[in-house]
Protein backbone atom coordinates (compact mmCIF):
# COMPACT_ATOMS: atom_id res chain seq x y z
CA UNK A 1 0.00 0.00 0.00
CA UNK A 2 1.40 3.20 -0.75
CA UNK A 3 -0.09 6.82 0.42
CA UNK A 4 0.50 10.24 -1.21
CA UNK A 5 0.28 13.47 0.61
CA UNK A 6 0.37 16.57 -0.25
CA UNK A 7 3.19 19.32 0.99
CA UNK A 8 0.56 21.68 1.59
CA UNK A 9 -0.63 19.93 5.08
CA UNK A 10 0.83 21.12 8.30
CA UNK A 11 3.44 19.14 10.30
CA UNK A 12 2.36 17.75 13.26
CA UNK A 13 4.64 17.58 16.01
CA UNK A 14 5.11 14.09 17.70
CA UNK A 15 5.88 14.67 21.82
CA UNK A 16 7.00 12.21 24.35
CA UNK A 17 6.30 12.78 27.88
CA UNK A 18 6.25 16.62 26.64
CA UNK A 19 9.83 16.72 25.26
CA UNK A 20 9.28 17.36 21.24
CA UNK A 21 10.63 14.96 19.09
CA UNK A 22 9.91 16.01 16.20
CA UNK A 23 13.59 16.40 14.69
CA UNK A 24 14.38 12.73 15.08
CA UNK A 25 11.24 11.24 12.84
CA UNK A 26 12.65 10.81 9.16
CA UNK A 27 9.14 11.44 7.93
CA UNK A 28 6.51 13.59 8.70
CA UNK A 29 3.08 12.70 10.63
CA UNK A 30 0.26 12.97 8.64
CA UNK A 31 -3.53 12.36 8.89
CA UNK A 32 -4.61 9.64 6.22
CA UNK A 33 -8.17 10.14 4.26
CA UNK A 34 -10.05 7.93 6.50
CA UNK A 35 -8.64 10.12 9.47
CA UNK A 36 -5.97 8.30 10.78
CA UNK A 37 -2.82 9.59 12.20
CA UNK A 38 -0.12 7.82 10.52
CA UNK A 39 3.04 7.97 11.34
CA UNK A 40 6.80 6.35 10.29
CA UNK A 41 6.91 3.31 12.28
CA UNK A 42 10.57 2.81 12.71
CA UNK A 43 11.53 6.22 14.01
CA UNK A 44 8.89 7.11 16.46
CA UNK A 45 9.27 3.65 18.16
CA UNK A 46 12.97 4.09 18.32
CA UNK A 47 11.69 7.55 20.30
CA UNK A 48 9.88 5.52 22.49
CA UNK A 49 13.00 3.13 23.01
CA UNK A 50 11.98 0.81 20.48
CA UNK A 51 14.59 -0.83 18.00
CA UNK A 52 12.93 -2.71 15.27
CA UNK A 53 14.98 -4.71 12.57
CA UNK A 54 13.89 -5.13 8.91
CA UNK A 55 14.18 -9.22 8.63
CA UNK A 56 13.49 -8.96 4.66
CA UNK A 57 10.44 -9.09 2.42
CA UNK A 58 8.47 -6.34 4.50
CA UNK A 59 9.08 -7.91 7.87
CA UNK A 60 10.34 -6.12 10.85
CA UNK A 61 10.87 -7.85 14.35
CA UNK A 62 11.45 -6.04 17.52
CA UNK A 63 10.95 -6.07 21.36
CA UNK A 64 8.43 -3.72 22.94
CA UNK A 65 7.27 -3.22 26.49
CA UNK A 66 4.29 -6.25 25.83
CA UNK A 67 6.18 -8.26 24.22
CA UNK A 68 7.66 -9.00 20.72
CA UNK A 69 6.39 -6.81 17.76
CA UNK A 70 5.85 -7.93 14.46
CA UNK A 71 5.67 -5.97 11.83
CA UNK A 72 4.28 -6.84 7.94
CA UNK A 73 4.10 -3.95 6.29
CA UNK A 74 3.80 -5.60 2.77
CA UNK A 75 0.51 -7.18 3.94
CA UNK A 76 -0.37 -3.95 6.82
CA UNK A 77 -0.53 -6.09 9.56
CA UNK A 78 0.95 -6.12 12.91
CA UNK A 79 1.66 -8.63 15.68
CA UNK A 80 2.13 -7.92 19.50
CA UNK A 81 3.13 -10.56 21.82
CA UNK A 82 1.77 -13.08 18.83
CA UNK A 83 -1.63 -11.61 18.95
CA UNK A 84 -2.64 -10.04 15.63
CA UNK A 85 -3.77 -6.61 16.20
CA UNK A 86 -6.69 -4.91 15.01
CA UNK A 87 -5.74 -1.79 12.92
CA UNK A 88 -8.14 1.14 12.09
CA UNK A 89 -6.08 1.69 8.74
CA UNK A 90 -3.52 -1.10 7.68
CA UNK A 91 0.56 -0.24 7.61
CA UNK A 92 1.33 0.72 4.30
CA UNK A 93 4.46 2.71 2.27
CA UNK A 94 4.12 6.26 1.52
CA UNK A 95 5.29 7.01 -1.98
CA UNK A 96 9.08 7.70 -0.72
CA UNK A 97 9.02 3.97 0.84
CA UNK A 98 8.61 5.01 4.33
CA UNK A 99 7.10 2.00 6.42
CA UNK A 100 3.47 4.18 7.96
CA UNK A 101 1.37 3.09 10.61
CA UNK A 102 -1.61 4.33 12.65
CA UNK A 103 -0.36 6.00 15.56
CA UNK A 104 -3.19 3.88 17.38
CA UNK A 105 -0.64 0.62 17.64
CA UNK A 106 2.06 2.52 19.25
CA UNK A 107 -0.06 2.15 22.86
CA UNK A 108 -0.07 -1.52 22.84
CA UNK A 109 3.57 -1.68 21.06
CA UNK A 110 5.34 0.60 23.93
CA UNK A 111 3.03 0.58 26.81
CA UNK A 112 1.89 4.23 27.10
CA UNK A 113 -1.49 6.10 27.18
CA UNK A 114 -3.77 6.27 24.42
CA UNK A 115 -2.26 8.83 21.77
CA UNK A 116 -4.00 12.11 21.87
CA UNK A 117 -3.90 14.20 18.85
CA UNK A 118 -4.85 17.75 19.20
CA UNK A 119 -5.33 19.03 15.36
CA UNK A 120 -6.07 22.41 16.34
CA UNK A 121 -2.54 22.42 17.77
CA UNK A 122 -0.92 20.24 15.32
CA UNK A 123 0.86 18.06 17.64
CA UNK A 124 0.53 14.15 18.63
CA UNK A 125 1.14 13.27 22.31
CA UNK A 126 2.04 10.53 24.41
CA UNK A 127 2.57 9.68 28.03
CA UNK A 128 5.24 6.39 28.77
CA UNK A 129 3.61 4.51 31.17
CA UNK A 130 5.64 3.68 34.15
CA UNK A 131 6.93 0.44 34.60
Amino acid sequence: LTVSVSAAEPTIKLLVNGVDKTGALDHRIYVSENGNVMVPMVATLKQLGITMEHKGDGIYKGMGNNGEIVIDAKNGTAEIDWVEMELPEPICYDTDGTTMMPAYLIEDAAKTQPAVYDAEADKLYYTELDT
